[in-house]
C-alpha cells in the first residue's frame, strides 16, 4: 500500500481506528513497521489525501489522527483518466487481476457485462459480489497512491448494456472494441484519443465476441481494433489496451 484509504464514516472527528483483523492494521504493523507517534500517508476514498499520526498502537487496535491536506482536490491530484471500460465477465481469478491492474493504470468507470460466449457462472462467483469488487478496486488505488475509485455498473448482456447505459455515450466520445483479425481492421496504436472526452473501451471475455455482438458494436458505431495475431489472456489484453490508450493520449507525458 502506498496510501492507506479510509471510508468517510470511519473518520470520526479526525480519529480513525483499525482492529487487528483489519488488513490496514497488519500492513502498518508488519510492512511499514510503525509505532506510536509515527505518521503514514492516508486519504478518504474519493476525497482528500493527508497524513495520519498514530496516537495509540496496541496488539488489538490502532488509533490514529487523520489530517487532510489544505490543498484543493484539483491541486492534490488529477481526476481518473476518462476511460470507461466495458468488460466481458472473465474468470474469477482474471477479474481479481483486472480490477487491481485497471485501477493501478486508472479508469473512470467499469461496466461488467455478460457475453454470449462467456461462462454465465462466473457472474455468481464470490469475487463478483459488489463488496468484493469494491475491495479490490480500493487495493488497486492504494497501490497507485490514489484516493479515487471508479464507478462500477453491470449488465447481463451487451444489448442490455446499450439499452441501460447507451444514452451516456455521446457523439464526441471515442468508441473502441478490441477484437482479432480479420474482425478488427486497425491496430490499437492507430486509436486517436486525446484524453479530454471519454473513451469507451470494450474488451471481451476469454472466448471473445460473438458475431451478434460484433454487429451490435457496429450498430453503435464502435471501431474494432486489434493488438495483433497472438491470443492474449483477458487480463493481459485489458492492461495492454489501457496502457496503449493512455500512451496515445499523452497522459504519461503530462503527468507531474
Amino acid at each position: 500500500m502506498n496510501i492507506i484509504l479510509l471510508r468517510k464514516d470511519e473518520v470520526a472527528d479526525g480519529t480513525v481506528r483499525f482492529h487487528k483483523t483489519d488488513a490496514r492494521f497488519q500492513h502498518i504493523k508488519k510492512v511499514l513497521k510503525l509505532h506510536t507517534g509515527s505518521a503514514f500517508k492516508a486519504g478518504i476514498i474519493n476525497g482528500k489525501k493527508g497524513i495520519a499520526v498514530i496516537c495509540d498502537f496496541s496488539e488489538e487496535q490502532l488509533t490514529a489522527r487523520f489530517t487532510a491536506s489544505d490543498a484543493d482536490m484539483d491541486a492534490q491530484q488529477r481526476p481518473l483518466p476518462h476511460i470507461r471500460l466495458i468488460l466481458g465477465f472473465p474468470r474469477p481469478i482474471q477479474l481479481r487481476r483486472i480490477l487491481r491492474d485497471s485501477m493501478g493504470l486508472g479508469i473512470e468507470a467499469l461496466y461488467l457485462i455478460g457475453t454470449e460466449l462467456g461462462e454465465k457462472s462466473y457472474q455468481q462467483a464470490d469475487i463478483a459480489a459488489p463488496s468484493e469488487v469494491e475491495r479490490l478496486l480500493i487495493e488497486g488505488a492504494c497501490q497507485a497512491g490514489d484516493t479515487m475509485i471508479p464507478e462500477v455498473y453491470r449488465a447481463h448482456s451487451l444489448r442490455h448494456f446499450f439499452t441501460r447505459y447507451g444514452e451516456s455515450i455521446r457523439r464526441k466520445h471515442t468508441r473502441a472494441v478490441l477484437d482479432v483479425p480479420p474482425a478488427a481492421s486497425y491496430p490499437l496504436t492507430a486509436l486517436s484519443w486525446q484524453g479530454c472526452e471519454p473513451l469507451w473501451l470494450a474488451v471481451g471475455s476469454e472466448r471473445g465476441w460473438s458475431q451478434t455482438e460484433r454487429s451490435i458494436f457496429t450498430e453503435q458505431q464502435f471501431c474494432a481494433y486489434t493488438m495483433g495475431q497472438r491470443i492474449l489472456r483477458t487480463e493481459t489484453a485489458v492492461a495492454a489496451a489501457l496502457a496503449v490508450s493512455l500512451a496515445n493520449s499523452g497522459a504519461w507525458e503530462m503527468a507531474k
